[in-house]
């Protein structure tokens, strides 16, 4: 898969499983895109040079709509024919939820994930993540789904 190809690849997916964006748990959506992750290789991304990873990240963020708390996978892509950003491009899967009280302790963190192989301990951080727990029975403000050039 190109990676440009991504977002129409990942929505093609998230179908087969009867799913879309307009009604995707955080659960949901983040099981698809760890098995998007595992199943799909990015062309021309060498994983053994960081060129296909997932990115998870949490917090309260104000993404021009006031302060949201996020919960997000990203999977960045870094084609090895380019160079410097030209080369970097990413799916953004993004959960946002109205900050609740119990939301504004957690902590803004991140987490990468740099290859395959790191999969399996990547998951297990993100499904025991306290952003997640707290979330996951929160009723959701929206979801995105966001291929970009950085």
């Amino acid at each position: 898969m190109k990676p440009n190809a991504s977002k129409r690849e990942f929505q093609t997916r998230l179908g087969r499983l009867a799913r879309d964006l307009s009604t995707l748990t955080v659960t949901d959506g983040l099981s698809a895109m760890f098995a998007f992750y595992r199943d799909v290789r990015a062309t021309n991304c060498d994983l053994d040079d960081s060129g296909d990873m997932l990115l998870f990240q949490w917090g309260l963020y104000d993404l021009g709509e006031g302060e949201h708390f996020l919960i997000d996978l990203t999977r960045q892509f870094i084609d090895s024919r380019l160079e410097d950003d030209d080369a970097i491009s990413q799916l953004h899967l993004s959960f946002l939820h109205i900050p609740e009280p119990k939301l504004l302790v957690i902590e803004t963190g991140d987490r990468w994930c740099a290859s395959p192989a790191e999969l399996q301990s990547f998951e297990e951080f993100v499904w025991s993540n306290p952003a997640l727990v707290e979330t996951r029975s929160l009723k959701l403000h929206r979801v995105t789904l966001e291929y970009d050039q950085v």
